[in-house]
Parts: C-alpha cells; sequence; structure tokens
C-alpha cells in the first residue's frame, strides 16, 4: 500500500509555473504540505492495512527501487510528451 496524496494548504499566488507566482508565507507553501504528506505515513491504518493486504501479488511492480528509477528519470530526459 502506498499512500499518494498532492497537499496544498496555500501560502502563494499567482498561477503555478507562470512569472506572476509569489510565495509569500513559506510555512504554509512548503512546511504545511509536508507535514501533510508525512501524516500518511505515520499512523498505521486502523484496521493493519487489511485492505492492502487482499491485494495480489501479480499486481505489485516487476521493477526494482534502482529500475522504476532509471524509467522515470529515462521518461523525464524525454521531456514533455504532445498529444498527436
Amino acid at each position: 500500500m502506498m499512500p499518494a496524496i498532492h497537499p496544498v494548504a496555500g501560502g502563494f499566488c499567482g498561477s503555478a509555473r507562470t512569472r506572476d507566482f509569489f510565495i509569500y508565507d513559506e510555512e504554509i507553501a512548503y512546511i504545511v504540505p509536508a507535514k501533510m504528506m508525512a501524516a500518511t505515513v505515520s499512523d498505521p491504518p486502523a484496521d493493519g492495512a487489511g485492505a492492502a493486504q487482499e491485494v495480489p501479488a501479480q499486481l505489485e511492480t516487476p521493477y526494482s527501487i534502482p529500475q522504476h528509477l532509471k524509467l522515470w528519470r529515462d521518461l523525464a530526459a524525454q521531456g514533455p510528451q504532445t498529444a498527436q
């Protein structure tokens, strides 16, 4: 089981990835989302991750951690892909 969230707490204004993007509160923009992510793994699920225990072994990734990282680095090196 892998917790997955994209926390956004605020502390910024403007549009992301543009020149008008500005961080005005670093605590809220950086620290609060990091705490939110840490909270997803700091406490074990109340039922001992019962639902995760039911996931069949064949659904597990065939990649080792180094293979997985290489895959993502290779994809990132290709740059953005455009739809055809």
